[in-house]
């Protein structure tokens, strides 16, 4: 913030541009299944080495006499504490199950969009990504099932599609569908 500031208050009186040369680290990586100790030993040493930033802060208020060192391990407790139980309180909820959306809609719920291309085309690409194809492991397994619970070919059913293999050809303006 001091430099921010600093920066700000020298653009506003001089009116040049300012540049600020932060540099930034993860000091555990990009999650906690990441060792970024080994692409990069060296640097991860010296971050090792370092002390964190809220130590750092800590001892600087209260060498300035702004905190006691039981108030800022109260203050720490306090925040770990919260943290705790917003965790606590996420696990507990219970998890709902996906809504299924129904595949066919009436087509008066949906507007009309003007896109350019022809109805017929859109309707038909449209069954074509709801297809899956035959042979496909999705298919092969008995308890291969959509995200409604509906198994893959009951889907296709209710919606009157039947699976099919995806195109294998060229598509023909005289085909109704590209098979």
């Amino acid at each position: 913030m001091r430099a921010a500031r600093l920066a700000f208050a020298f653009r506003q009186r001089f009116h040049k541009d300012v540049v600020i040369d932060l540099v930034c680290y993860r000091r555990h990586g990009h999650n906690e299944g990441d060792d970024p100790s080994y692409t990069q030993p060296l640097m991860y040493q010296l971050i090792d080495a370092k002390r964190s930033v809220r130590k750092l802060y800590t001892e600087v208020l209260v060498r300035r006499g702004d905190i006691t060192l039981d108030e800022a391990e109260a203050a720490l407790d306090s925040f770990n504490g919260r943290l705790q139980q917003a965790l606590d309180e996420v696990r507990a909820e219970a998890v709902s199950p996906p809504v299924a959306i129904p595949v066919h809609e009436p087509a008066a719920a949906i507007p009309a969009v003007p896109t350019g291309v022809p109805e017929d085309v859109l309707v038909r690409l449209a069954q074509l990504v709801r297809t899956v194809p035959r042979g496909s492991p999705s298919t092969r397994s008995s308890s291969a099932s959509s995200p409604s619970g509906t198994s893959w070919s009951g889907a296709a059913r209710s919606t009157g599609h039947s699976a099919r293999p995806w195109p294998s050809g060229r598509c023909s303006s005289r085909a109704p569908t590209c098979a």
